[in-house]
């Protein structure tokens, strides 16, 4: 896998201000509901979660 660039089938989202979101389609899903991004200073990581549920991985920088 690589996280320098993104594959020739990865959807690529523009976030405006520089921020580019990158999804592999194969794990794309569909949540219907906004989502929120958190960071975690201590363990120095993204979640994302939306009102339910927190989705499993841990992005890290």
């Amino acid at each position: 896998m690589a996280l320098d660039e993104p594959r020739a089938d990865d959807e690529v989202i523009d976030a405006g201000d520089g921020i580019r979101v990158v999804v592999d389609r194969s794990s794309w899903f569909f949540v219907d509901e906004p989502l929120k991004i958190d960071y975690d200073p201590e363990e120095k990581v993204f979640r994302i979660r939306a009102a339910g549920f927190v989705i499993p991985d841990k992005i890290r920088l």
